[in-house]
């Protein structure tokens, strides 16, 4: 009893810690689904701003020869912190889709253990309602085995006094045989 109830225990502990590793998989990919939509916000953004500064440098070319230097260098970065974001942002996707993939392992994990749980204590509760009756026909026999002590003692103590009364038989037929 003591085992079962151990491992029912231990098993009920590792199917918390399971549910707990589910629901922290859970918050892990919520928190990179936010940070991937402000990723992606900010992607946009930036592709907003290099097509107006892009614009606005193009209008202004005409007026600005040297400006066109600083305009390609800041078209360049822009491009570039977009190209930065943009693999952040399948970098971010990989690692959600991988969170979502362990998220549902535990989860098919979790079922398993919960169905093996209920046969398990399905079995222990056939075994108690055995061991229920095991128990129950142990105090009957006790009961049986004390009565027949009780009829032991009963007979002992009559073969007893037969015994006195054949051997003071046996004395009284031996003086009479004597005499």
């Amino acid at each position: 009893q003591q085992k079962a109830a151990v491992e029912a225990e231990t098993r009920a502990s590792v199917i918390e810690e399971w549910a707990a590793l589910a629901e922290q998989a859970e918050v892990q990919c919520t928190a990179l689904q936010r940070e991937r939509d402000i990723f992606r916000d900010q992607a946009l953004k930036t592709a907003t701003e290099l097509e107006a500064y892009t614009a606005q440098q193009e209008h202004q070319q005409q007026e600005r020869a040297a400006a066109d230097a600083a305009a390609g260098a800041r078209q360049s970065e822009l491009g570039q912190q977009n190209d930065d974001l943009q693999a952040e942002l399948r970098r971010l996707e990989k690692v959600c889709a991988d969170l979502r993939q362990e998220c549902g392992n535990l989860r098919e994990q979790l079922l398993r253990a919960d169905g093996t749980l209920a046969e398990r204590s399905a079995l222990l509760e056939r075994q108690m309602a055995v061991l229920a009756g095991v128990q129950e026909q142990c105090h009957t026999l006790e009961q049986e085995r004390d009565e027949l002590q009780i009829q032991l003692h009963r007979v002992n103590a009559e073969l007893a006094d037969r015994a006195t009364l054949l051997e003071q038989a046996q004395a009284t037929l031996a003086k009479t045989n004597a005499a």
